[in-house]
């Protein structure tokens, strides 16, 4: 019996003193945004969007001889296959490490892979030199933060494999985890907002008050991927989780929101039947803006001028303005008609868009036109579209593309410096039917939304479609049919995010 204990004593000492270097995980928080100061060393409190998450690697070896972990040279890896221009896939695989935080070191390491960023400024990717980070046994975290820097693929779901390789000094270890980069089409239409999966659109963002949201004519997103878009006289974000009310209703003497846009410092900014107004964050309230523009201003945009500075265009539906920005104590714009002998002088609906030198483009009663400071220049359009209204723009690349409200005829334009044709397929086939909104996502695959939408690409159906796509793929590129109850839809943007 003595034998006996004396075993069981030695065993239970065997398994105290067990080592278990390989206990270290992985934890996914979706939505985490997170930019590090000039130094790397400190960081802002994190807010959610939808380009971002966090990422928290935790040693959990405990007991007497438990070890602690450092990255080994392999480093933080990410690799993905995502869908780029042309339909052509992307093999991505590297390790990732942040040298504004790591003060330069990074042997193996790059901070961007494809449009993944990472923030690391607690150092978990840092491979080498002083500031690498152990994470020391018993509980031992360490988080870092990836961002989407910009729209770059075409709409899908693309999984992630995120690698963490590290070691006890003794032996080289890894755990891995699956994150997705979420390529979105949104749509907003008369019963709500709607994405697209797998060919078909589905209902996807709710009011936050429960309400039934209803006519959704403008959506917009923001550098962090948040969704803004207006449900009849309340306007909302949705940060990829949840659905926020921003300020209160509008109520009379606005009774109707065209459009929305943001500026350089993140300021929302509507366009109403009674002016603009601009969205106070820390009152959570809307303000009207003393612009000089009167009325119902059925658009607006924002650019950037070659000199860095920002503008502020509105648009009515007989003129253009250009409108400077004073963004201190509070927004406040000062505002001129754009005019020349060449100006456009009937514009229609939300039909305008600003490229990065502030050149802007104008969708009007019959063509479409484009100012450049100082002059304006009009697209023309063959066939003639007569009378019928260019209802929305999309540019991508150099191209830009016109949507025909029109229930006659081809009714996607694309533009080659002045001259406008009907989008065709591989196959010779348009679209027909009245076109409310196009736009393209990260990878130049076009989507137009609208009612009674066809083309030859697609077997008929009764009624038409509430959208179509041009598949940009290698060999062809035809028309596709993007069916579902979604009613009739007016407004369409292509979003990423981060998720699992």
């Amino acid at each position: 019996m003595k034998f006996f204990y004396a075993i069981t004593a030695l065993a239970s000492l065997l398994v105290a003193c067990a080592q278990t270097p390989n206990n270290v995980t992985m934890s996914i928080n979706q939505g985490q945004c997170i930019a590090p100061n000039t130094d790397g060393s400190s960081a802002s409190t994190p807010v959610t969007a939808p380009y971002c998450m966090s990422v928290t690697l935790q040693n959990n070896n405990t007991g007497q001889n438990a070890n602690n972990v450092q990255v080994t040279s392999g480093g933080i890896t990410l690799s993905y296959n995502p869908i780029g221009e042309l339909g052509v896939v992307q093999p991505l695989s590297s390790s990732i490490c942040d040298p504004l935080a790591s003060g330069g070191v990074c042997p193996s390491g790059t901070n961007q892979i494809g449009n993944i960023n990472i923030y690391d400024p607690s150092n978990c990717a840092t491979q080498q030199g002083s500031k690498v980070t152990t994470l020391m046994a018993d509980g031992g975290t360490c988080t870092f933060y990836l961002q989407i820097v910009g729209e770059s693929y075409a709409v899908g779901s693309y999984p992630i494999n995120l690698t963490y390789n590290y070691t006890n000094a003794n032996q080289n270890y890894s755990i891995s985890t699956n994150i997705f980069q979420n390529v979105n089409l949104y749509a907003g239409g008369s019963s709500g907002v709607f994405t697209y999966n797998n060919g078909s659109w589905s209902s996807g963002v709710s009011s936050r008050r429960g309400n039934t949201l209803t006519v959704v004519n403008s959506m917009i997103y923001d550098s962090y991927g948040n969704l803004y878009f207006n449900s009849a006289n309340s306007v909302y974000k949705y940060n990829g989780l949840t659905t926020i009310l921003l300020g209160e209703d509008f109520v009379a003497p606005v009774n109707a929101i065209n459009s929305l846009t943001i500026d350089g410092s993140n300021n929302l900014i509507a366009a109403t039947n009674n002016g603009l107004y601009f969205y106070n964050s820390s009152s959570n309230s809307w303000s009207p803006l003393n612009s000089g523009i009167m009325g119902n201003i059925i658009g607006v945009a924002y650019g950037v001028s070659s000199e860095g500075s920002g503008i502020i265009y509105g648009l009515t539906a007989t003129s253009v303005y250009s409108c400077t920005e004073t963004v201190t104590p509070s927004l406040s714009l000062s505002c001129t008609a754009i005019t020349d002998s060449g100006t456009p002088t009937r514009f229609y609906n939300n039909a305008l868009l600003v490229k990065s030198n502030a050149q802007l483009y104008v969708g009007t009663t019959s063509a479409a036109a484009t100012y450049n400071n100082p002059a304006w220049s009009n697209y023309t359009l063959n066939p003639n579209i007569g009378a019928n209204n260019v209802s929305d723009l999309a540019m991508f690349n150099s191209n830009l593309y016109l949507g025909i409200n029109s229930t006659t005829g081809n009714t996607i334009y694309v533009c080659d410096l002045s001259d406008c044709i009907p989008q065709m397929s591989t196959a010779s086939n348009g679209v027909s039917g009245a076109i409310a909104s196009i736009t393209t996502d990260g990878a130049g695959y076009l989507y137009g939304v609208g009612s009674g939408l066809s083309s030859g690409d697609i077997p008929t159906i009764s009624g038409g479609y509430s959208g179509v796509f041009l598949n940009n793929g290698n060999a062809t590129a035809l028309w596709q049919r993007i069916s579902g109850n979604a009613g009739s839809l007016v407004t369409v943007r292509a979003v990423s995010s981060l998720g699992y």
